[in-house]
């Protein structure tokens, strides 16, 4: 993530306090994607072994580890910002949803950490007597990529159809219940500040007649989901539902979830998938939207967007960034390949003895939380 703009020998000690980053290009940005859960500090030369070890800055170093099995963790005493509230973490590589609720129901676990419940599975463990629910606000940021450079998506008019013909309200209300924000095709999440707050138009009458212009008119395609994240089918079966209105005949195809991200996905000319958010705005635009990058998940190419990044990095004054990021919003809506109908919260199970729970970027504050003494 940091390779474009910071080689190794950039990163200097001036002191044993004091970490100098010399940058190949300019980035104001570089302080918000340290934050990025990517970014990790380890000792030096420790990249082979760091998978076992763990050893990081965290305020909790590793006991025991089983890949895809037990691990657990201990207090680290000297951590720089003191001691977390819990002494260990006991943690287990369990597969199956259902032994990962019942272990919860049961209080022989209390923690679904990284998971998302769906609905009714949320709706059992709310009214159990020992466990509850967290919810994340708009944690689970939901996509419908367009290959751009398959032959149904490769014309900006088919792509700008297929936008015209839902209404994200629709899908929130049906795939998510009503547990989510409506995305309008905008990656960038109504909670961030470099949010551009721009309702696009809902217009299948238009979407018909730019499917016709483009020589598309009755478009016929499969639309690819899986059992993966609970949430694929229902909103692959609400846009299929959605667009009809504009003579777009989906039909919804389910494909296995153990091959779904390396058969399906950024293969299929339409499909669904997810991202979590929490990440810079900087590091979400370039990640996922411009021209080249390996997670570029529609394989969208625009030379204006891409330029707005670069102007982006380099412009030091807030306001006038924040603004650059909004135009790059604005070409996303326009003419981009990755549909963003929603965000949805992600339900958390977790035992009614556990405090202050937060979550951010799928990640959990292990300093504050902790259990009732």
């Amino acid at each position: 993530m940091l390779s474009p703009i910071l080689e190794a020998s950039g990163v200097t000690a001036r002191d044993r306090q004091t970490v100098v980053f010399k940058l190949t290009s300019p980035n104001a940005e570089f302080p918000s994607l340290l934050t990025a859960y990517q970014c990790y500090i380890i000792p030096e030369d420790s990249a082979a072994t760091i998978g076992t070890s763990g050893i990081g800055t965290g305020p909790f170093k590793l006991s025991e580890f089983t890949p895809a099995g037990r691990g657990a963790v201990e207090a680290f005493a000297d951590h720089f910002a003191g001691a977390p509230a819990l002494v260990g973490i006991d943690f287990y590589s369990v597969q199956d949803t259902s032994a990962r609720v019942n272990a919860l129901l049961a209080g022989q676990i209390d923690l679904i950490s990284q998971t998302n419940l769906d609905f009714a599975t949320a709706r059992v463990v709310a009214s159990s007597p020992n466990a509850t629910i967290a919810r994340a606000k708009d944690a689970q940021w939901y996509t419908i990529p367009m290959l751009a450079t398959s032959k149904e998506f490769s014309d900006p008019l088919v792509r700008q159809a297929m936008k015209l013909a839902y209404n994200p309200k629709d899908i929130v209300a049906t795939a998510l219940q009503g547990n989510g924000s409506t995305g309008w095709d905008n990656p960038v999440p109504p909670g961030y500040a470099d949010h551009l707050d721009f309702t696009r138009e809902y217009d299948p009458d238009k979407a018909r007649s730019l499917l016709k212009k483009a020589g598309a008119e009755g478009l016929t395609m499969p639309i690819y989901t899986s059992s993966y994240d609970s949430v694929f089918t229902p909103m692959a079966v609400a846009y299929a539902d959605a667009v009809k209105a504009a003579g777009i005949k989906l039909t919804v195809t389910s494909a296995s979830s153990d091959s779904y991200y390396t058969e399906i996905w950024m293969k299929k000319p339409l499909s669904v998938s997810y991202w979590f958010t929490g990440r810079p705005v900087d590091q979400l635009l370039n990640q996922v939207f411009r021209s080249g990058s390996s997670y570029n998940e529609s394989a969208w190419s625009n030379k204006t967007f891409d330029q707005l990044l670069v102007s982006a990095r380099g412009e030091m004054n807030d306001a006038k960034r924040r603004g650059i990021y909004q135009d790059a919003q604005r070409v996303i809506i326009d003419d981009g390949a990755d549909m963003t109908p929603m965000f949805g919260d992600r339900l958390v199970g977790l035992s009614k003895e556990v405090v202050n729970y937060s979550e951010f970027g799928f990640e959990f504050d292990y300093m504050k939380i902790g259990l009732k003494s």
